[in-house]
């Protein structure tokens, strides 16, 4: 799923995918399309050392506050380069940082899981990755014809298709 968001100011809170997104999809990966740096501009933040269950939540899906302050010295702010991608697993508590700069930004989403056991709501638009002598490769994609991402998705199919030039 491509983002885009403009940096504001943002409370102090967190979730977990199991809760905001869906219990089945194992992990997540982001990855953003320009540089990160705290305090600068926002990207995505953690609170590491992450529980084996889905935590308490407010009535909006939240951790809270009380959660990620009361952990403090657990909390990750990494800096990325354009490309850069963070794993992070559905219990894994997260949070999008927010510093008030107004500067836009741009990321990727994508939530791996089996194709045969995926939730129908994350099934279009979808890229399906299997391996090709090995290496794993885009080996089809779904998206229904007035998906906007169609475009995005024929095209990463194409290129992936092409031998490599060496």
């Amino acid at each position: 799923m491509a983002r885009h968001g403009i940096d504001r100011h943002l409370g102090v809170g967190a979730h977990q995918d199991a809760k905001v997104v869906a219990p089945d999809i194992p992990f997540s990966i982001w990855i953003p399309f320009h540089d990160v740096t705290p305090g600068q501009n926002s990207g995505l933040g953690f609170v590491v050392q992450p529980p084996d269950f889905i935590l308490p939540t407010l009535p909006h899906n939240d951790v809270g506050s009380d959660y990620v302050l009361s952990r403090l010295e657990k909390v990750w702010l990494p800096t990325y380069r354009a490309g850069d991608m963070t794993i992070h697993t559905k219990y894994s508590p997260h949070f999008t940082t927010g510093y008030g700069t107004l500067s836009d930004r741009y990321s990727l989403e994508i939530r791996a899981m089996p194709r045969d056991s995926a939730p129908s709501d994350h099934l279009d638009p979808a890229l399906y990755i299997g391996r090709r002598n090995g290496v794993p490769t885009i080996t089809g994609t779904g998206c229904l014809p007035d998906t906007a991402a169609r475009g995005f998705l024929a095209s990463s199919a194409r290129l992936a298709k092409k031998p490599e030039s060496r």
